[in-house]
């Protein structure tokens, strides 16, 4: 793996009762590709809101590019802001109702990228639009008025305007026909392929895990249970729980049926 530009050491965290992190640690290199699956509840989204520094950790740290995140004053948030772009599973609730596509994409910039004007702001938008394939009629057209496709295409185009070194993904394939979960992944594989980018997928899909990424970290009850490269998890996995995962996925490839998301203890699509 490439030299750690975003790390986890030891993150725990609780919500009320319940144990959401039970001491997570976990490294990312520039431009590496992981994905993270585990049952629903298991502690994903709260640990990718860790890493985008919108979440604090009981005890632990997150460190990027050397410096712990929470330590960050100044251009220094700034710095750490633009660097590491979270993309939310709801699109429809991420998104203002009441902006326009354009809007809506030159955001972040509006926020981070004062050393632009707001002519330049707007060709960026616009460039990113384009980018990730929407019509240049969505600039005037409201969330409402997109598919969701569309909405996650703009999300993706928002985070990518401030050309982040790290992506992070929670769920972004959710509530999407598998047609369009394939053109969202493909997106993504073009992203990487055009630039610098390391991105981080959590998922319910193994499908989706091995189409973007090089390697695969498996949580369940806010723990990592395993963490390995793609091919050697498929080729065998270690921990009781992902080997059930990887069977269950196995039979439902040969029998051409569908999977439902992850249940606890069961088995993943």
């Amino acid at each position: 793996m490439s030299e750690a530009l975003l790390v986890a050491r030891e993150l725990a965290k609780r919500h009320r009762a319940a144990c959401a992190l039970g001491g997570v640690s976990l490294s990312i290199g520039a431009e590496e590709s992981l994905a993270i699956v585990g049952e629903s509840g298991c502690g994903k989204s709260t640990l990718l809101r860790c890493l985008a520094g919108l979440e604090r950790p009981d005890t632990g740290s997150v460190v990027f590019e050397g410096v712990v995140v929470w330590r960050l004053r100044g251009e220094q948030r700034k710095r750490f802001c633009r660097g590491v772009q979270l993309v939310l599973q709801d699109a429809a609730r991420a998104l203002n109702p009441w902006w326009n596509g354009l809007a809506l994409v030159r955001e972040p910039m509006d926020l981070l990228r004062s050393d632009l004007s707001r002519q330049e702001r707007d060709v960026v938008a616009r460039r990113w639009l384009e980018r990730v394939g929407l019509p240049a009629s969505v600039t005037e057209r409201l969330p409402g008025e997109l598919s969701g496709g569309q909405r996650q295409r703009l999300l993706l185009a928002r985070a990518m305007t401030l050309e982040p070194a790290v992506l992070l993904l929670d769920e972004p394939l959710a509530g999407l026909d598998p047609p369009i979960q394939r053109d969202i992944l493909d997106l993504l594989q073009e992203l990487r392929r055009d630039r610098p980018l390391a991105t981080v997928l959590v998922t319910h899909s193994l499908g989706a895990a091995a189409h973007c990424a090089e390697r695969i970290a498996v949580m369940r009850s806010g723990v990592i249970v395993e963490l390995q490269s793609m091919d050697s998890f498929f080729s065998g996995p270690q921990h009781l729980y992902s080997q059930e995962i990887l069977a269950g996925w196995q039979a439902r490839q040969a029998n051409f049926v569908p999977g439902p998301p992850i249940k606890s203890g069961g088995p993943t699509h």
